[in-house]
């Protein structure tokens, strides 16, 4: 018992603490936001309860194979009816999908089936999967709206999972939409704490793929095998969705994130961390250049010029008198290696760094804020005014997209029961029809006996014969001889 007081009292003590924590775990976003109850209504709507998501998935799943298309509505429901799909039957569920998205009906692509397959993956607790799907943009065409994809950073949020929320933050910036608020404010948090708690782990990640391409190319070497190819094409790097590494996304994406945050302290040093990561030292540096002139005190912080120094000092280098391969043999990799820097460069880039960071530090520029630490503050701040507006945008489309579903499905149903009639008229006419022929022979009887009476005949000799008409013949005039012998004896 004495064990038992002693342990509350402890807890007494630190549940201020404990309960901060919790709270900040419990973290950007309320529950609230996922408008669990509207969501649960919609999936109860009467035109998704009647429908099973076996007998609808094999029936879509059989008429792609087969005419290779399927309706748009079922594709609706069926995205929808996910949340009672076995675990066991994703990889089928993956194949519909693309299949779908090999149909016309696929573009352009509806919110509503992007919103149902990849909330109800939530649900049933396959992040990891529809992340994959995700990122394989030109196989599921899965883009996530604004709403969809704060969902999805906040469930990785919640459960600590940065490097996987930094991904979901990635496709925004590939589509270079950071418009809605809570988008914005989401995708920043994560990709700092993605920077700040794994930045070691991605540069081992790093070396570790390097040393394993190299191991590559070595084997590769020995196994070459040519192929004739009519055209060859030159390899382009679009310095956008090319994009491979990790920290190039992660930089570009907070490049983004601080130009949309704007010319302020935070603003500069998130573009100036984002730069620094994306291997854009030149530009880096004319930005200091531009807000050293502006004589402002504390226009960036000291620790994004820092994590510029070290970038630009770990950053690896070209040999601008390599031979350049063969037109044929150039590949994607050998254009990326083009926009390092030669080592002239970098060390000219290193000497203008030192320059203007003593003078940025001497006329006191420079900021000592941690950027976690403003982040942090600056974003939950912001988003306690800027989820009502988004759930109120989502019980709206919820309404819509439910009525639409109705009407499509209203349509599909006078659709099929008007081919279903016509099928029927057109299966009377012909009776009918037939009907009408056997009723007219003999009315016209004696007009058709005349007809074939008056109709040419067509020699035997002239026509040409089928074989089995040729033995028919020989058959009968063996009989005729046989028959006119017998009479003779």
């Amino acid at each position: 018992m004495a064990a038992l007081w002693r342990s509350i009292r402890h807890t007494r003590r630190y549940r201020g603490t404990f309960c901060k924590y919790l709270e900040f775990r419990r973290c950007l976003l309320s529950d609230n936001y996922r408008c669990q109850e509207e969501w649960q209504k919609y999936l109860n709507s009467p035109t998704l309860t009647q429908v099973e998501f076996g007998y609808l998935s094999y029936q879509m799943y059989t008429k792609f194979d087969n005419q290779g298309f399927s309706s748009l509505i079922d594709m609706d429901i069926l995205a929808n009816k996910i949340q009672t799909m076995h675990e066991q039957d994703h990889e089928y569920m993956q194949r519909i999908i693309k299949m779908f998205r090999r149909s016309k009906d696929a573009f352009p692509v509806r919110d509503s089936i992007v919103h149902g397959i990849i909330r109800n993956y939530l649900e049933k607790g396959m992040d990891k999967e529809i992340l994959e799907m995700i990122q394989d943009r030109k196989t599921f065409g899965l883009f996530p709206d604004s709403y969809t994809a704060n969902l999805l950073m906040d469930h990785f949020i919640k459960l600590e999972q940065f490097p996987e929320a930094a991904k979901v933050a990635y496709e925004l910036m590939f589509q270079e939409d950071f418009s809605g608020r809570i988008n914005f404010l989401l995708a920043l948090y994560t990709c700092t704490k993605h920077l700040t708690h794994t930045a070691t782990m991605d540069a081992h990640s790093k070396e570790e793929e390097d040393v394993q391409e190299e191991e590559d190319e070595d084997d590769d070497d020995d196994n070459v095998e040519w192929v004739a190819k009519k055209v060859v094409q030159a390899p382009h790097y679009d310095d956008h969705f090319d994009i491979q590494c990790e920290q190039y996304k992660l930089g570009k994406t907070m490049y983004m994130l601080g130009c949309v945050q704007g010319d302020n302290l935070l603003g500069r040093s998130v573009k100036l961390t984002g730069l620094a990561l994306y291997d854009k030292f030149a530009r880096a540096l004319s930005l200091l250049k531009q807000w050293k002139e502006t004589g402002e005190k504390e226009v960036v912080m000291k620790e994004a010029v820092d994590r510029l120094g070290e970038l630009l000092n770990e950053t690896a280098t070209r040999d601008p008198d390599a031979p350049e391969k063969e037109y044929a043999m150039r590949t994607l990799k050998d254009d990326i290696l083009k926009h390092n820097l030669t080592p002239e460069e970098k060390e000219k880039y290193t000497k203008e760094l030192q320059v203007l960071s003593a003078e940025l530090e001497s006329n006191g520029q420079l900021s000592s804020h941690s950027l976690i630490t403003e982040v942090e503050t600056f974003v939950t701040g912001q988003l306690k005014n800027s989820e009502k507006a988004d759930m109120d945008s989502y019980v709206k489309h919820l309404n819509l997209w439910e009525k639409e579903r109705q009407e499509m499905f209203d349509q599909q149903v006078e659709d099929y029961l008007r081919n279903e009639k016509i099928e029927e008229i057109a299966q009377k006419l012909a009776e009918l029809q037939e009907k009408e022929e056997t009723l007219r022979f003999f009315e016209n009887k004696q007009q058709i006996k005349r007809a074939y009476i008056k109709a040419p005949w067509e020699k035997e000799e002239e026509r040409e014969m089928t074989l089995d008409e040729l033995e028919e013949k020989e058959r009968n005039k063996k009989n005729r001889k046989s028959v006119l012998y017998k009479r003779r004896r």
